[in-house]
């Protein structure tokens, strides 16, 4: 994806959303399999199977030129789409400043009201205040991660200036857990075609399927969101066709499904990040740190990457409800409600619902299509002729007609079209 796409800052990553889908795949083959290498060898291929069949799926509609219907959306249904992304990436900020679960039921909010919880918020909070602030002065695009990063020295300091060890700090969630340590290429060495049961993976077809479907739902979303954003104009098409090379490369070598990042992405444009080199140099880092790097995540401050991401979901937020607010309606902040209260999935759904009434209500000023209609010989031309041209040409026009047409043809006016024909055909 760093390769091919047209987005200098473009940034993939494993589909998210994707998980409850994975999980369901996941616990159907342990149901059967129990828990063992067995069942890891069937859910790998089951996961590496899907994300092929995505990557076919996103290469055919590159192929077939189907990208370009992506430019019907409404420009409010991808502001809004932005927007929801924001406070989607908003709460997770608090989660990971906390280590609890973000909800909007009364128990979670309460919970999140407690003086433990309000200060490890609080401290994440305030570091995106400053760092919002000293925006304003300073116009340096690699200040932000500069940043991000003097948080950590800051926070050590702090540490030893109030006497604190780490351990401490770490049983008060102000550090990550240590994670277990095991074989990263596990996956690889422990899974065999030999143990998988394809009986399974045949039984599970329609929740692949439907694995398949909702991650071909973002990729259109997230594209031109992130070119509304940058300003940067791509091919739908190409971008589409990157996307499937990027699933099937990941399949092939057992990953899971990925797709551009909107959030990632639009961070590294607004730090200054792009171009190839920087791509190959931050693909490369990730990799050393999945590899060496499994223990150094419980030495991070969770203030530091919650002030993150509270950063980027505040200002995705901005950009979709409040420069864009004299210049949209409130479609758009619809969209964001419902993505917040009630998920990724259901805002997108909602936001084309929203389209195709917004695109009704636009078109709905001319319900006839038909503005009039005339005999063709009624109509002159300038164009000078001699008599004889001027006769065969009006025996020629009076048996035709014209029909003058207005507005948009579409669903909810082509019936109109089809009826006025036919009194047409009956009068004439």
């Amino acid at each position: 994806m760093t390769v091919g796409s047209d987005f200098s800052c473009s940034m993939g990553m494993m589909m998210a959303e994707n998980i409850p889908f994975m999980h369901s795949l996941a616990q159907s083959i342990i149901d059967v399999q129990g828990i063992g290498l067995d069942a890891m060898s069937t859910t790998m291929t089951a996961f590496a199977i899907s994300t092929i069949v995505m990557g076919i799926c996103f290469m055919a509609l590159g192929q077939y030129q189907l990208g370009k219907a992506v430019s019907y959306f409404p420009r409010h249904f991808l502001i809004g789409c932005i927007g929801g992304i924001g406070i989607f990436v908003t709460q997770p900020g608090f989660e990971v400043s906390t280590g609890v679960p973000w909800s909007w039921i009364w128990m979670s909010l309460e919970r999140y009201g407690s003086q433990e919880l309000c200060n490890l918020s609080f401290v994440a909070a305030v570091f995106v205040l400053i760092l919002s602030i000293a925006l304003r002065f300073i116009r340096w695009s690699l200040f932000p991660p500069f940043f991000f990063v003097g948080i950590i020295p800051v926070f050590y300091l702090a540490l030893l200036t109030l006497g604190i060890s780490p351990d401490v700090a770490r049983e008060n969630s102000w550090l990550f857990e240590h994670p277990p340590i095991t074989d990263v290429w596990i996956l690889w060495t422990s899974c065999g075609f030999s143990s998988v049961r394809w009986d399974l993976i045949l039984a599970l077809t329609p929740t692949m399927v439907a694995l398949t479907c909702f991650g071909l739902m973002h990729a259109p979303i997230n594209i031109p969101s992130l070119s509304v954003s940058t300003g940067i104009e791509v091919d739908m098409n190409q971008e589409l066709i990157v996307h499937g090379w990027s699933n099937m490369l990941s399949g092939c070598l057992g990953g899971l499904p990925n797709y551009l990042c909107y959030s990632n992405s639009l961070l590294c444009h607004k730090c200054g990040g792009g171009g190839r080199l920087s791509g190959f140099v931050l693909c490369t880092i990730l990799l050393a740190a999945m590899v060496a790097g499994q223990g150094a995540i419980a030495y991070v401050p969770r203030c530091m990457a919650g002030c993150l991401l509270i950063h980027v979901g505040l200002e995705l937020s901005k950009e979709a409800l409040v420069d864009s607010l004299e210049a949209f309606d409130t479609f758009e902040l619809l969209i964001t409600i419902v993505m917040t209260t009630m998920g990724m999935t259901a805002g997108l759904g909602f936001g084309l619902v929203l389209s195709a009434v917004s695109f009704t209500l636009q078109h709905i000023r001319h319900c006839d299509p038909i503005r009039g209609a005339m005999p063709a010989a009624t109509l002159r031309s300038s164009f000078r002729r001699t008599r004889e041209e001027r006769d065969l040409l009006y025996e020629s026009l009076r048996h035709a007609r014209v029909v003058q047409l207005q507005g948009a043809l579409f669903f909810g006016n082509a019936a109109f079209l089809v009826l006025r024909r036919d009194a047409c055909s009956i009068r004439w």
